[in-house]
């Protein structure tokens, strides 16, 4: 969370962990040990929503999206540029929400200010890659789709 001089939120971030293996690239499980280093919710204060946060696990997921790559409102290809790339060799947390930004019509991206912003990733982009990015307006949500090599990498949620 983060607060301003008031103490009011301002900003709530929230962010799901696992533990891998870099030769691999796999999960590993935690060991007792490890996972004792750090606070965590159990699964059930998580599929209960907390108060704290106010939302529950299928929020925090996206679940709730329907995207149809029949009805989207344009697509737009992205390539992956070394600027975009972290140290783990694939695409930086944050240059994800750039590529969002990147894809957005003009007219929503000159006029609009987003207050939310929620970002679901499901598959690693490398360097190098061809995204295709699909743009919906859905219930007053702004969704991009990234996906590559017929997978669902990432979605976007700005509004």
């Amino acid at each position: 969370q983060i607060k301003d001089k008031e103490g009011n939120i301002i900003v709530i971030g929230t962010s799901r962990w696992i533990f891998v293996d870099t030769d691999r690239r796999r999960p590993v499980r935690l060991t007792a040990d490890i996972a004792d280093l750090y606070e965590h919710l159990s699964s059930f204060e998580l599929s209960q929503g907390t108060e704290e946060y106010g939302e529950s696990e299928k929020d925090l997921m996206l679940s709730d999206l329907q995207f149809t790559f029949d009805n989207y409102g344009s697509k737009k290809d992205y390539c992956i540029q070394r600027r975009d790339i972290d140290i783990n060799q694939h695409m930086h947390n944050l240059s994800y929400l750039d590529m969002a930004y990147e894809i957005l019509p003009d007219n929503i991206y000159n006029n609009k200010v987003f207050n939310n912003i929620r970002i679901v990733y499901k598959k690693e982009i490398l360097y190098g890659e061809n995204v295709e990015c699909y743009y919906e307006e859905q219930n007053n949500k702004h969704i991009i789709t990234a996906k590559s090599q017929d997978n669902i990498n990432a979605i976007i949620e700005l509004s």
